[in-house]
């Protein structure tokens, strides 16, 4: 027993799962870049990448996101 008690949770960041996936299989075998360099990203991207995860809070107020790089729960406690 933890003492909580999940009442829901969904993946997150499903639109940009795709995208997540091809960098870390990219950086296994282009390694070399810094932390610097990873983080570092155009402003047209940002905001390509936040209109991505707009869309998944608009899905998530409605259904479980079937997958994504992260897992929000929710929970209370007991």
């Amino acid at each position: 027993e933890t003492g909580w008690q999940v009442k829901d949770w969904s993946y997150l960041f499903t639109s940009t799962f795709p995208l997540f996936l091809l960098s870390r299989l990219i950086d296994g075998v282009l390694s070399g870049r810094t932390a610097e360099q990873e983080y570092k990203i155009p402003k047209w991207l940002n905001a390509t990448l936040i209109h991505l995860l707009k869309i998944d809070a608009f899905f998530l107020q409605k259904m479980r996101l079937p997958y994504g790089s992260s897992i929000i729960i929710v929970a209370t406690k007991r």
